[in-house]
């Protein structure tokens, strides 16, 4: 175990924690795989081993998946690191952990319900680890804690043989949920989960969402938040005017506010005017990304031979 603290710039600390993660305290065995990235605290699941998942370097996920050597590890959760080495609390939660995803997320605690702001997780829709839980248990528990579903990234379309043609299951993917805020009036029946009411939640809570909403491209979702705090919170000038980088996010969602309705003429308004760049899958949100990538592949290899 190491904690590696590296200084970045504006004072900000980078810190490292080399520690396996799961709800609590154990002994687990971790299944390293043929391909590294698949290693678990699961093993494969006999419904998906004959199956292709579109994967460049193996034709079915037994391939992919065969047990290397396994290995016993001591797990925390991340209520516990935090803790332990006095981190403070996640605003977002990223996690990539091979079926192991709903265990952290519990394992986050208070920490996932009074602080997380935003959750990008690796969701299944149908079994690839014996026993996993699948994307619905991790919506239930998210949306217990006031999270609302965005939008799935980088899908994974897997065949149950070989590949064939374009079409297959809709198997794995990326889910991007968000702390849901919403103003209730006096007398209004409140829905059962997926919400906190926003007039119960502290101003600066409320910024740094609409400034999450912005790198994630919900200009709509922190508009939304925006007008809440300008007209219901009286700290929300003061906290403004001394920070540079909200005084853009909000100068930004005035101007989109006025011009909300530029949409109806330009579908490309938004992104044209914020310039949006970056990585390729959050331009396009449930796409079989592993076909995407096989034909920019082709299309690259295609351009190289006509260019010799």
């Amino acid at each position: 175990m190491f904690v590696d603290r590296d200084q970045l710039h504006a004072g900000q600390t980078r810190i490292k924690v080399n520690r396996a993660v799961d709800q609590g305290s154990a002994t687990r065995e971790f299944y390293v795989t043929n391909e590294p990235m698949s290693s678990s605290l699961f093993k494969a699941s006999p419904m998906a081993r004959s199956e292709d998942p579109g994967y460049d370097h193996c034709q079915t996920w037994e391939q992919n998946t065969e047990i290397v050597k396994t290995l016993t590890v001591e797990t925390s959760s991340l209520e516990e690191i935090i803790r332990e080495f006095n981190l403070p609390p996640p605003d977002i939660i990223s996690i990539d952990a091979q079926g192991a995803e709903l265990a952290i997320l519990k394992g986050a605690g208070r920490y996932l319900r009074e602080n997380t702001l935003a959750v990008m997780t690796e969701v299944e829709f149908s079994e690839i680890y014996h026993r996993q839980p699948l994307f619905d248990d991790q919506m239930a528990h998210l949306s217990a804690d006031g999270f609302r579903l965005v939008t799935l990234y980088n899908a994974q379309v897997w065949h149950p043989l070989a590949r064939m043609g374009i079409t297959g299951f809709l198997t794995a993917a990326e889910a991007l949920f968000f702390k849901y805020f919403h103003a209730f009036d006096d007398g209004e029946e409140h829905p059962s989960r997926g919400y906190m009411d926003m007039r119960q939640v502290p101003t600066p809570t409320l910024l740094k969402m609409c400034i999450i909403s912005m790198g994630f491209r919900m200009i709509s979702y922190a508009i939304k938040i925006a007008k809440f705090v300008k007209a219901e919170r009286a700290d929300y000038h003061e906290m403004v005017a001394a920070d540079n980088m909200l005084q853009q996010v909000f100068y930004a969602l005035d101007h989109f506010e006025k011009h909300q309705f530029d949409e109806d003429r330009s579908l490309n308004y938004f992104h044209d005017t914020l310039k949006f760049g970056g990585s390729v899958f959050l331009r396009y949100p449930v796409v079989d990304t592993c076909l995407m990538r096989r034909e920019e592949k082709r299309l690259a290899e295609e351009a190289k031979k006509s260019d010799t």
